[in-house]
C-alpha cells in the first residue's frame, strides 16, 4: 500500500468519525461542525473515546458520585485540584468550541476514578493506623527478639514486617496515582484554556496520556475489573 493509499484511508475514517461525532453533538450547529472538522484530523488520538462515551445525561458543571452506600467521606485536598482543573477545564472546552473533546460524562468518570482511588488509600491509612507500627520498626522489632524467642515467632514477625510493607508501599502508589492524575488535569486545564486562543501544541497528546493514566488507576482501584 503507498503512502497516498494510506493519506485516503487515513481521511475516509476521518471522515467517517467526524461525521459519527456530529451527530452526537449538541447545541449550535457551529459547535458540530468544529468538533467533525478536529476529529477528522485527528481522529485516532480521541474518536473512539468520544463515541465510546455514553450520551451525556444533562448539561451543566460535572458532579462528583456518591460513594457506593452513601458513605460520608473527607474530600482529599489531591480531589479537590482534580475537581477545579476539571471545572476550568470544561469551561474552556466549551468557549473554545471543543466541547466534545472533553464531555461531561469523561469529566464524572475522572473524578469516580479519583474517588474509588482516594477511598481506597483512605482504607490504608486506615489499616496502618490500627497497626501503630511504622514498617521500619516492625523491622527493627526483628534484632531484639528476647532470648529462647521460638522459630514461629520469629517468622511471624518477619511476616508481620512484610505486610506493614506491603501496605506502605500501596499507599505510596496511590498519592502518587492521584497527584500524577492531578497534574495531567491542570495540564489539560491549561492546554485547553491556550486552544480557545487558538495556540495549543500538546492537547492531543496530554488527551492521550490522561485516557491512558486513567485505564491503569481503573485497574488500581478495581483489580477485578
Amino acid at each position: 500500500m503507498t503512502m497516498t493509499d494510506l493519506a485516503i484511508l487515513y481521511l475516509v475514517v476521518g471522515v467517517a468519525c467526524g461525521v459519527a461525532v456530529a451527530r452526537r453533538t449538541d447545541g449550535p450547529r457551529r459547535d458540530a461542525l468544529l468538533a467533525a472538522a478536529i476529529t477528522v484530523v485527528l481522529w485516532p488520538l480521541w474518536a473512539p473515546f468520544v463515541l465510546l462515551q455514553p450520551p451525556q445525561r444533562s448539561p451543566g458543571a460535572c458532579r462528583r458520585a456518591e460513594r457506593p452506600g452513601g458513605a460520608p467521606r473527607a474530600i482529599l485536598p489531591v480531589e479537590q485540584r482534580i475537581d477545579s482543573s476539571l471545572a476550568a477545564a470544561l469551561e474552556a472546552a466549551r468557549h473554545a468550541g471543543l466541547a466534545q473533546l472533553l464531555p461531561e460524562d469523561s469529566a464524572r468518570h475522572i473524578q469516580e476514578v479519583a474517588a474509588r482511588v482516594a477511598g481506597r488509600l483512605g482504607e490504608l491509612d486506615q489499616q496502618l493506623d490500627g497497626l501503630r507500627v511504622e514498617p521500619d520498626q516492625a523491622a527493627g522489632r526483628l534484632t531484639i527478639q528476647p532470648r529462647g524467642t521460638s522459630d514461629r515467632a520469629m517468622a511471624a514477625a518477619q511476616r508481620r514486617a512484610r505486610s506493614l510493607e506491603r501496605l506502605q508501599s500501596l499507599r505510596d502508589q496511590d498519592v502518587r496515582a492521584l497527584d500524577e492524575l492531578a497534574e495531567l488535569c491542570e495540564l489539560l486545564r491549561a492546554e485547553l484554556t491556550l486552544a480557545r486562543y487558538g495556540a495549543s501544541e500538546d492537547l492531543g497528546e496530554i488527551t492521550s496520556e490522561l485516557w491512558a493514566r486513567l485505564e491503569g488507576l481503573s485497574a488500581i482501584a478495581d483489580p477485578t475489573l
